[in-house]
């Protein structure tokens, strides 16, 4: 009920937002983010607000990372007391009241709120319940934003003066500061210093080392990298990562750079996948025009009726989708507009009818617009490809992958299903070495025929002309010493369920049947599949049973793990819409964000700047675009996943340590 109200308040929505500055003395000081903090935890420590957070960080728009330094105000003596004080008023909650709502009427945000009554996010909001509200939210002007900052920063930096061969990677690793915060403190930085170069640095610099040294080489530590992942990777043991990086003695931090032998970095380029952020290559910041092409249906919608408009919303799921995408593409408008660059929406409605399609072709004015995203659905957003071609302006097909030959302007954003099963194949190839292989699932599947090519007698079991597989038939195919590796490929949920259920209960089924003998047998089963479809979503299919096997297997986006830290734009989100995004408001804000970035990368049309080797990566999802085999152009980027035993998402790590 709740997406419900919130997709139909989405037609009407507009952001609107003012910030008071007010005239106090601010006293404030630094704070070094911790591993584990959160933003509410800030809030409540440091007596504050979110408004007055972000306007003297304005950082926290894209991260809250460990080591992160955020201006505060000076910690209150009542921190760690329940008392009220002046800065606080009590509310009692009335019927039907929402947070949301309540936040909105103090001015403040949903976040504040959750911050001074952080029991209300475990049990829920009831009638009666009283809430401490915070009234003292005063935020400083942009004026006093400026003069706090400077201020701060001239007590925290100092100037390092370029010396020859040094590079900005070299003085990452001397002052202990990643790329990022280089660039923060550095906003002109280029990667091409000039010997005499004054640079703005923050630490006490590292002994002086040898620069241009032709055996070593940098590299900046990846998100959940520590020594163990390190060594993985590397073959490196903390002890000689510390001897070549003094400051790694007290642990690893996101972007750190290390210093290390040139060979072993050389030796995983293949392998690695290569990141970039495209806000480092604006060169363009004149203003955008995207057209937008989605299937909203409003002639479906009654004047007037909220209850019919609620059930005609909840019965069409292709409406709710594309909702959600465009509140994932308004959240894109806002955050590039935050980076400076002015976008405009134009949003027409397909019906989902070709007919509609083609009278939208005939009086819309496209002449203006930069790129057009959607149709959804695959004949429609090839007619509007094969419609704009001669004018080369780029058609993004966000949520489909037509097949065959298409036009030479269609985007293809979603990976193709051969390059994802030849990516888990490979992993597999590159891992599977002392372990034994077997598939199960249906004769036709193409991920048989990829197993097959590799291995020619790999051991394959069909499921009984009974339409399941029972556990006698699996037994003898195990091994009790070696890690046994099932590829299950079926569209057939009743199939898909009755594996992973016999795989979950093998140790069970085994003391069954050999309940007489003094040793029992055990198992190590790990669950793969090449190409996982809607069944695998099936209500009988247990995640718990999944993580248990480790399941693994190909996707073009990464969903939140349990227990990960959200990201601002969850945040951001949540307060706006008063719900968490699912896959397809992701979706729109990573597609939206990522061809924004990359049209403002280039003064030329967006497709200059389609075909680059780097790859980009967002909240869920991820680009890497090449020229199609069959015209168009074709993201080959995606992730291979597995669930870990608890009941978390991550990338896989090949053998050699090596993210897919």
């Amino acid at each position: 009920m709740k997406r419900c109200i919130l997709v139909l308040s989405i037609l009407l929505w507009t952001a609107i937002q003012g910030v008071a500055g007010q005239n106090s003395a601010w006293d404030v000081q630094i704070y070094r983010v911790k591993q584990g903090d959160e933003l509410p935890q800030i809030i409540r420590k440091f007596r504050t607000c979110r408004a007055y957070l972000m306007a003297l960080n304005p950082e926290l728009k894209s991260t809250l990372a460990p080591d992160l330094s955020l201006i505060v105000p000076k910690a209150s003596a009542m921190e760690n007391s329940d008392e009220f004080s002046v800065d606080f008023v009590e509310h009692k909650v009335k019927r039907k009241e929402t947070l949301f709502g309540i936040a909105q009427s103090y001015g403040l945000s949903l976040i504040d709120l959750q911050a001074y009554n952080p029991e209300v996010k475990t049990e829920g909001l009831n009638k009666g319940d009283r809430l401490k509200i915070y009234t003292a939210c005063n935020v400083p002007s942009p004026e006093q934003v400026q003069l706090i900052r400077d201020e701060l920063t001239n007590k925290m930096v100092s100037w390092h003066v370029v010396m020859a061969k040094e590079t900005l990677w070299s003085l990452g690793h001397r002052y202990n500061m990643s790329i990022e915060e280089l660039k923060e403190l550095n906003p002109d930085l280029t990667q091409n210093l000039v010997v005499g170069q004054r640079i703005k640095v923050r630490g006490t610099a590292l002994d002086s080392i040898a620069v241009g040294d032709p055996n070593f080489d940098y590299y900046a530590v990846q998100p959940k990298e520590g020594f163990f992942r390190l060594r993985q990777k590397f073959g490196l043991t903390k002890e000689e990562i510390v001897t070549l990086n003094p400051n790694a003695a007290e642990g690893l931090k996101l972007g750190m750079v290390l210093r290390l032998p040139k060979a072993v970095i050389s030796y995983l380029e293949s392998e690695h996948e290569a990141l970039i952020d495209l806000r480092d290559f604006k060169t363009d910041s004149s203003a955008q025009k995207i057209t937008l092409m989605l299937p909203l249906q409003l002639d479906g919608f009654i004047q007037d009726s909220l209850d019919l408009n609620q059930q005609y919303v909840q019965s069409n799921r292709l409406l709710r989708i594309a909702l959600d995408f465009y509140t994932g593409v308004l959240m894109a408008q806002e955050y590039a507009e935050a980076y400076g660059l002015e976008v405009s929406l134009d949003v027409l409605d397909t019906q989902a009818k070709k007919s509609v399609v083609d009278s939208l072709l005939n009086v819309y004015d496209f002449s203006q617009s930069d790129m057009v995203i959607g149709p959804f659905l695959p004949a429609n957003v090839i007619a509007v490809a094969e419609y704009l071609k001669r004018s080369d302006l780029p058609v993004v097909s966000p949520l489909s992958r037509p097949n065959g030959t298409v036009p030479d302007n269609l985007v293809q954003t979603i990976p193709d299903a051969v390059s994802m099963r030849r990516g888990l194949m490979d992993y597999i190839k590159n891992n599977k070495r002392d372990r034994k292989m077997l598939f199960v699932g249906d004769a036709d599947a193409p991920g048989l025929a990829a197993m097959r090519g590799q291995w020619p007698k790999v051991k394959v079991l069909l499921p009984r002309e009974q339409g399941y597989v029972d556990p006698d038939d699996i037994l003898p195919q195990l091994s009790d010493s070696l890690e046994n590796w099932v590829v299950l490929e079926s569209r057939k949920p009743v199939i898909i369920s009755n594996v992973i259920g016999v795989l979950n209960g093998m140790e069970y089924y085994q003391q069954k049947n050999e309940e007489n003998d003094t040793i029992k047998k055990t198992y190590d089963v790990r669950l793969f599949t090449t190409a996982k479809n809607e069944s695998f979503d099936f209500d009988d299919i247990s995640n718990i049973h999944l993580s248990h096997l480790e399941f693994s297997y190909p996707s073009s986006s990464r969903p939140y793990s349990i227990g990960e830290t959200l990201e601002p734009f969850v945040l951001t989100y949540l307060e706006r819409f008063g719900t968490t995004p699912n896959k397809y408001a992701t979706r729109g804000f990573d597609l939206t964000l990522d061809l924004i970035f990359r049209k403002a990368s280039t003064t030329e049309s967006l497709t200059q700047a389609l075909v680059m080797p780097e790859t980009t990566q967002y909240i869920e999802n991820k680009f890497r675009y090449e020229l199609g085999a069959q015209g168009g152009y074709e993201n080959k980027a995606f992730y291979l996943l597995k669930y870990t035993q608890d009941m978390g998402i991550e990338e896989l790590i090949n053998s050699l340590g090596a993210r897919n």
